[in-house]
């Protein structure tokens, strides 16, 4: 476990919009940009949000600018949420936290009329990106999880203590 300093924590905390990824990002690239080497501490205690900003995060993260990063989740980790807890290089779990998993859906406007074709464009978007989600848990986790155990989860809707986390490869440690 590395020191947490308070000038190098970023706190993910709520739900996560294209604007508070945007400030994420932001802040993660200032504090790689003043002390490149130095570890940034990621507090995660968010229900997600919405999906697109989450890979964008992600991809960012582990894909461009590749920070020494260690997340801690505390409190309840859920949804994409889980994705921003796994970018980090070393992930601490606070011992009554949960990380939550569900299906991902799609909030649609009760005013406006959609098309058989809208419905459809819709399912195949969730479904691609579920299909990434499970991919990065498989990844992130060294195989101890499956597409089809990530996918029996966020059908069940399931709930993981620290300890579960741990032995699954989301985590690393427990606080």
């Amino acid at each position: 476990m590395e020191t947490i300093k308070p000038e190098r924590m970023i706190k993910v905390v709520g739900d996560q919009n294209y604007k508070t990824v945007q400030a994420l990002i932001d802040q993660v690239f200032k504090m790689v940009n003043e002390k490149p080497q130095e570890w940034i501490n990621l507090i995660v205690n968010s229900s997600g949000g919405l999906i697109d900003p989450g890979f964008a995060f992600y991809d960012f993260i582990i894909g461009v600018l590749r920070p020494k990063i260690q997340s801690i989740a505390l409190g309840a980790v859920s949804s994409m949420a889980i994705v921003f807890f796994l970018s980090g290089e070393q992930r601490l779990i606070g011992r009554n936290t949960q990380v939550r998993f569900h299906e991902f859906g799609r909030t649609m406007s009760k005013e406006e009329r959609y098309t058989a074709r809208e419905f459809k464009t819709a399912f195949e978007d969730l479904k691609t990106s579920q299909d990434r989600y499970t991919q990065i848990l498989v990844e992130r986790t060294g195989g101890r999880l499956t597409v089809k155990k990530v996918l029996d989860m966020m059908i069940e809707e399931v709930n993981l203590g620290a300890k579960e986390a741990v032995e699954l490869g989301i985590a690393h440690e427990i606080v």
